[in-house]
């Protein structure tokens, strides 16, 4: 009997084992609230529809208030905002200058509580608003490709950005380029709002 008892004892003390280590049936936990997870958020929501028939979004910016949105879509060449954080979107009074424009590239000033600045481009322009997405202008385009050698033909506009300049602290606008025929090479151009004029940034020598 105590033999018994022995081998009984024994093969609980395996299965406990077993279960201890994940052998047996767990039950999984429930996820917490507060796990970060992805959402849908229709841009611009079905809310506020203002997306025109067989556009898309192509680009899209966001201050760092967190709530001023723009979106830019190429198809129908339409500038969207929101000042909501994407619940709501307008097309009115905004994009003068834009509209007609295919886009490459977008970006919005770090600065934009005080400045209002949003830039983009174009393959061969650079556009900038300083109200807030209302009015938009040519950034000095004949001096910017006479320096670039940007023409639309084989060197193009690739890329946008927009901070405070290390040397003054004003914006400057920064582009990046590409050749696509290798004879005269992209670049990486400056365009400082203290001094109003492009400037070709150091790159790598070839």
């Amino acid at each position: 009997m105590k033999t018994k008892l022995t081998k009984i004892f024994g093969v609980g003390l395996i299965v406990a084992l077993l279960a201890s280590l994940g052998f047996g049936t767990v039950t999984p936990a429930p996820a917490s609230a507060a796990t970060i997870g992805w959402s849908p958020v229709s841009a611009p929501s079905a809310f506020h529809n203002v997306l025109v028939e067989e556009d898309d979004v192509d680009f899209l910016v966001i201050a760092p208030d967190g709530k001023t949105m723009f979106a830019y879509g190429n198809a129908q060449k339409t500038l969207y905002k929101s000042t909501d954080g994407g619940v709501t979107w307008s097309t009115t009074g905004i994009g003068n200058g834009l509209n007609t424009e295919t886009l490459v590239a977008m970006a919005i000033s770090p600065e934009y509580d005080t400045d209002s600045t949003v830039v983009a481009a174009s393959a061969t322009k650079v556009f900038r608003t300083i109200n807030a997405g209302k009015d938009w202008g040519e950034l000095a385009t004949t001096s910017f490709q006479s320096l670039s050698g940007v023409d639309g033909v084989d060197v193009f506009i690739t890329s946008i950005d927009c901070a405070n300049y290390y040397l003054g602290g004003s914006l400057a606008v920064v582009v990046g380029t590409k050749d696509t025929d290798a004879t005269e090479y992209g670049g990486v151009y400056v365009f400082r709002t203290d001094t109003i004029a492009w400037a070709v940034q150091g790159t790598i020598a070839r």
